[in-house]
């Protein structure tokens, strides 16, 4: 299999994925990042293919366990990923959308105004909740 088909893809990182809206303690930095965690390699090396990113090796498992890897995309390529996902996602709809409402926002290279930092922190914290097992 050369490549995966977008539902595929979608459903995948319905299930298995997570998107978030992170910044830094040292400044502020807003970073989107996209991750699909599975234990099959050669699916994870296939999205990597298909929308560049990294993968590793997740080190923490009990010896029983098989081993779990993690592909990961920041900002651009997170955002061209979710951008092509996100008429397919169904769980992850909303989480999307947040995303994709950070992505069409932010400024690349640029100093952020205070106006345009209130908005991200919004969006981190609409985000945080989403992300949230916690029910309100």
């Amino acid at each position: 299999m050369s490549e995966l088909s977008i539902e595929y893809i979608a459903g995948l990182f319905d299930g298995e994925g997570w998107v978030g809206i992170v910044t830094s303690k040292q400044s502020p930095y807003y970073q989107l990042q996209v991750s699909i965690t599975n234990t099959c390699l050669d699916v994870l090396l296939l999205c990597q293919k298909q929308f560049g990113g990294s993968i590793s090796k997740k080190p923490d498992r009990p010896l029983t366990r098989k081993f779990c890897y993690q592909w990961r995309a920041s900002t651009k390529r997170a955002g061209i990923f979710l951008k092509a996902i996100s008429p397919y996602a169904i769980i992850k709809k909303q989480h999307v959308e947040v995303a994709l409402e950070f992505m069409s926002v932010r400024p690349l290279y640029q100093r952020v105004s205070d106006d345009k930092f209130l908005l991200f922190e919004d969006l981190r914290k609409k985000m945080k909740q989403l992300n949230s097992y916690k029910t309100k």
